[in-house]
């Protein structure tokens, strides 16, 4: 299986611009709550519909901008090889602060292990998943 990462980027993205979209509306839901002009809502109904928005786009905006943490660990666990900060860089097309902060976060879950630097070639220390 090989890493796709414009299905990964694109859905993200979309999952940022769905929520930001549902909490503008839920945010125009409450403020719709006291005007009367374009769309009459009694206020039992604007504060149902608008939580619910709020809390779907928040919901939304969390799986947009969290941590590839399951994306990372199917790749560690795919490869044969070990895989370095770089190379994630290079393979999903993230910063290097992301891709440091996702395998720093899998070492201390104990997903992943640091490969011994006496042998390995690479500047960087190296990872390789835990059977």
């Amino acid at each position: 299986m090989t890493f796709n990462h414009a299905e990964f980027h694109s859905r993200r993205k979309s999952y940022k611009f769905i929520g930001w979209f549902a909490l503008a509306i839920g945010l125009f839901f409450f403020i719709e709550m006291d005007i009367r002009e374009p769309i009459p809502m009694n206020a039992s109904r604007a504060v149902a519909m608008g939580t619910m928005f709020v809390l779907g786009g928040l919901t939304m905006l969390y799986f947009g901008y969290r941590l590839p943490l399951l994306e990372v660990t199917d790749i560690v666990h795919d490869t044969t090889k070990r895989v370095t900060a770089s190379e994630l860089v290079h393979l999903m097309r993230i910063d290097s602060e992301t891709a440091r902060r996702v395998l720093t976060k899998l070492l201390n879950l104990g997903i992943v292990r640091v490969k011994d630097p006496a042998l390995s070639n690479s500047c960087e220390p190296e990872f390789e998943a835990v059977k």
